[in-house]
């Protein structure tokens, strides 16, 4: 039996389904306390059919509602991984994210599945169970609460110590692109952002359990130079704040900015 469609029905109901969508994120925007959901907008709604497909979502980030690989995030670069035969694992050199997804063969009933991760240095191996579910793709951040900090400018932090040397080198490390050793890159999603004429791109925030580095992107697109000040950075949270490579921008200039701050309550 052939179903007639009514495109104009369709539409409609399409429309409909999308409101729907939007009225639940419209709530959560003027809802929400935290800064995450009322700036950042780090949310999803959607509305699924019953087999968990995507029927319609709100203008929100997607990675929530999209299926996909999960992600490893570790506090260290080019780990070692060993797995099975029903993983599929992918990782790039010099980089700290595992993608990790499921592939049962047919007639196989899903099962969890544990994979053990070693630092190329050596040390000991970090062992996690992975459960198939039926739910958008996740994240796991892995936190090396050991403290361990670069090798290349590795340094026992005592008491006495110049702690402000050490919070230099990871500012200096953050201001190159990298990651230092020890930290992970964790979420930091928000919109470009004016200050005093300036725009203003969030591009990283990296996380350790000492505090969490944000860098920033600072571009002047006005016709005169603008002098940046580490105080308009400041608040309760940051430790330091450090602009790169200077703080007087000319027309069209770019700076970056790293911000040192003290770990949020329950983050």
């Amino acid at each position: 039996v052939r179903t007639q469609r009514d495109g104009v029905r369709l539409a409609l109901l399409n429309n409909r389904l999308e409101a729907i969508a939007r009225k639940m994120a419209n709530t959560l925007l003027r809802t929400g306390r935290s800064g995450v959901l009322n700036i950042a907008r780090d949310f999803s709604c959607c509305i699924l059919t019953g087999s968990n497909e995507l029927l319609a979502a709100a203008e929100s980030l997607p990675i929530h509602v999209l299926s996909g690989p999960d992600l490893i995030v570790m506090p260290f670069n080019d780990p070692y991984i060993v797995g099975n035969s029903y993983l599929d694992i992918s990782k790039r050199q010099n980089s700290n994210n595992i993608y990790v997804s499921f592939k049962f063969p047919e007639g196989v009933k899903p099962v969890p599945v544990s994979i053990f991760i070693e630092d190329p240095a050596g040390g000991p191996a970090l062992g996690l169970q992975l459960i198939p579910k039926k739910i958008p793709q996740q994240v796991y951040t892995v936190v090396d609460d050991t403290e361990r900090f670069s090798r290349d400018s590795r340094k026992q932090i005592a008491k006495g110590a110049d702690y402000t040397t050490h919070v230099q080198e990871l500012m200096e490390v953050a201001a190159f692109g990298s990651t230092p050793s020890g930290y992970s890159v964790a979420p930091f999603n928000l919109p470009p952002m004016v200050l005093h004429g300036l725009k203003l791109d969030a591009i990283r925030r990296l996380s350790n359990t000492e505090g969490d580095l944000y860098v920033y992107e600072v571009t002047n697109p006005t016709s005169n130079a603008v002098m940046l000040n580490e105080k308009e950075f400041d608040g309760p949270r940051v430790k330091a704040v450090s602009i790169f490579p200077k703080p007087e921008l000319q027309k069209n200039e770019k700076a970056t900015v790293i911000v040192f701050a003290k770990k949020m309550e329950g983050k």
